[in-house]
């Protein structure tokens, strides 16, 4: 378990795993999901719009100065 999984609520509201053990008295519910680090649904929650990186495997290649 890794304290930045992601819980999220049917609600949209979400919690690093290292938050909720904080959230005693206000706990959301036991209805969540958890999004674990390293996984491509967990990629896509953190970086929703994030540009492909420049050189990667969708470029072409283009020397400097043509």
């Amino acid at each position: 378990m890794d304290p930045e999984d992601i819980f999220i609520w049917p609600d949209g509201t979400w919690r690093y795993r290292e938050e909720c053990e904080d959230l005693t008295d206000r706990w959301l519910g036991d209805d969540f999901e958890v999004l674990y680090v390293g996984t491509p649904e967990y990629d896509e929650f953190i970086f929703p719009l994030r540009e492909p990186v420049e050189g990667g495997p969708d470029d072409e290649y283009w020397p400097e100065g043509d």
